[in-house]
C-alpha cells in the first residue's frame, strides 16, 4: 500500500519508545499479585515445568524459580505479557493500515465522530479506565504511606491522611486530564520518567542490592564460621589445661568456658554484616544479578534520555 514503510528510522520514529514502555508498565501491580497467589497455586501455562527443580537444566539465562509460588508467578507474568503483545500487536497493525501517514495521538479522534462503533470503543476504553484507575491509585497512595513511615516513623497512617492522600491523587490527576489535551504527549512523558523508572531503574538497583546483599552476607557468614572455630578451639585447649592444672573441671565451667570466649568474637562478625547500598554503598559484586541490574538502570537511562531528546518532536 502506498505511504506504507515497514521502518522508518529517524528522531521522529524514537518518539515512540517511552510509549511502547508505558504500554508494559504493569510492575506497580506484580507484588501484589504475586502476595495474592497460593504457595501452590495452578499453573496458567501447562508446558511450564511443574517442579523448581527442572528448572536448574534449561541453561544460564532460563529463570530459576526456587518455588511453587514463583513458577505460578512465571506463568502468570509470561500469560499476562503475551496478551498485552498480541493485544497491542493488533491495535498497532490495524491503526497503521488505516492511517498510514498521519494519525492523532488519540487514535479514536481520527474517525467521524458519529460513528457507532467509534463510540463503542469510546466506552469501552472508558470502562477500562475506570478499573485501572483504583489499580493505580492503591499502589501510589501506598508508596506515600510507606515514605511517611521511613521519613516520619508513621507506622500506621490514620484514616484522615489517607483520605486526604486519595484526594489530592483524585484532585492532581483530573486537573492534569483537563489541562492537558495531547494524549501522545501525556504517554510520552510518563512513559519516559515513571514508567522507565518502574520497569527498568528500579528493578535494577533491586538486583543490584539483592546480589550486594548476598555477597556480603556470604564474607559475614564466612567469618562467622572461622570465629566460630578459632573460639571453639580456644575454648577447648583453656579447658584442658584448665583439667591439666587442677585434675578435672566441671562440665559447666568448661561450657561456661567456651561461652566467654565465643561471644566476643561472634558478636562484632554478625554487627559487621552488611544490608546493600543502605550500609555498603554500591560495590562491585561478581554476580550475574549485579550485571543484570547495571544493565536494566543503563537502558533506564538511555530511556529517560530518548525522551528528553524527543520531547519535542
Amino acid at each position: 500500500m502506498a505511504g506504507i514503510s515497514l521502518f522508518n528510522v529517524d528522531l521522529r520514529s524514537l518518539y515512540s519508545v517511552s510509549i511502547v514502555v508505558f504500554g508494559f508498565n504493569c510492575h506497580a501491580n506484580v507484588v501484589g499479585v504475586f502476595w495474592e497467589l497460593e504457595h501452590y497455586p495452578n499453573k496458567l501455562i501447562p508446558r511450564l515445568p511443574s517442579s523448581p527443580g527442572h528448572y536448574s537444566s534449561l541453561g544460564p539465562l532460563a529463570p530459576k524459580p526456587s518455588t511453587y509460588k514463583l513458577i505460578g508467578m512465571l506463568g502468570a507474568i509470561i500469560s499476562y505479557m503475551s496478551i498485552i503483545l498480541l493485544g497491542y500487536t493488533a491495535v498497532g497493525v490495524s491503526g497503521y493500515f488505516a492511517f498510514p501517514t498521519t494519525v492523532n495521538s488519540n487514535v479514536l479522534n481520527s474517525f467521524p465522530a458519529d460513528d457507532v462503533v467509534i463510540q463503542v470503543a469510546r466506552a469501552a476504553i472508558g470502562g477500562v479506565c475506570m478499573g485501572s484507575y483504583p489499580l493505580n491509585h492503591h499502589p501510589a497512595r501506598k508508596a506515600w504511606e510507606d515514605l511517611l513511615d521511613a521519613t516520619a516513623d508513621v507506622r500506621v497512617v490514620p484514616g484522615w491522611l489517607s483520605r486526604l492522600l486519595t484526594c489530592l491523587f483524585v484532585a492532581s490527576t483530573v486537573g492534569t486530564a483537563m489541562l492537558v489535551t495531547d494524549l501522545g504527549a501525556v504517554l510520552h512523558m510518563i512513559g519516559g520518567t515513571a514508567a522507565a523508572f518502574m520497569v527498568f531503574l528500579l528493578p535494577g538497583l533491586l538486583l543490584m542490592n539483592a546480589a550486594i546483599i548476598k555477597h556480603t552476607t556470604a564474607g559475614s557468614t564466612a567469618a562467622t564460621g572461622d570465629a566460630a572455630a578459632a573460639a571453639a578451639a580456644q575454648a577447648s585447649s583453656v579447658c584442658s589445661g584448665q583439667q591439666g592444672a587442677a585434675g578435672e573441671a566441671p562440665d559447666t565451667e568448661a561450657a561456661a568456658a567456651a561461652d566467654g570466649l565465643a561471644a566476643p568474637l561472634l558478636v562484632p562478625a554478625r554487627i559487621s554484616r552488611k544490608a546493600g547500598f543502605r550500609d555498603a554503598g554500591l560495590i562491585f559484586t561478581p554476580r550475574k544479578s549485579w550485571w543484570a541490574g547495571l544493565l536494566l538502570v543503563v537502558v533506564a537511562g538511555a530511556v529517560m534520555a530518548i525522551t528528553c531528546l524527543t520531547a519535542g518532536a
